[in-house]
């Protein structure tokens, strides 16, 4: 009975865990061909970097990423044969100084959009994700000298 009732709360807590992870996926992949219809998705893994300025490692994933999107934007990778996007979701609502930071960053390749641009989205959100092309999670909360070595990892040859 108790390897029964393990089963089901274990099977409850991975339906629960996919259901968000879809839900931020979809909804990121919602705002993007929204906004930037002339983006492609189609076949490609789909980076989700929420930051903020005061934050100063969330600023530094955003240049991680942006390292990573610039390299891999178009390589055929795991999950995704077509590359890479990256969308910032800045929590401070992109107001001015988010801007500021972005330019002086030199965020150019990735996407950025307010965390209150995606419906219903809890605020206990991971630092970062990256799914592949069918919305599958592959990495969870990147530490910031990971996420290129992550992303290298999926090239194929």
């Amino acid at each position: 009975m108790k390897h029964l009732f393990l089963s089901f709360a274990l099977l409850v807590l991975t339906a629960s865990l996919r259901s968000q992870n879809s839900q931020l996926f979809n909804g990121v992949k919602h705002i993007l061909q929204t906004r930037h219809p002339e983006v492609q998705l189609e076949d490609k893994l789909i980076a989700v970097n929420f930051w903020s300025v005061s934050d100063e490692t969330s600023r530094k994933a955003n240049a991680a990423f942006e390292k990573a999107c610039a390299t891999y934007s178009v390589a055929k990778l795991k999950g995704g044969k077509k590359g890479l996007v990256v969308i910032l979701l800045n929590k401070d609502n992109l107001d001015d100084l988010s801007v500021i930071s972005l330019n002086k960053e030199g965020i150019k390749c990735c996407y950025s959009f307010k965390l209150s641009d995606l419906q219903k989205q809890s605020l206990s959100e991971p630092n970062n994700q990256v799914f592949n092309a069918n919305g599958d999670l592959l990495f969870s909360n990147l530490n910031v000298d990971q996420i290129f070595t992550s992303i290298h990892s999926l090239i194929t040859r």
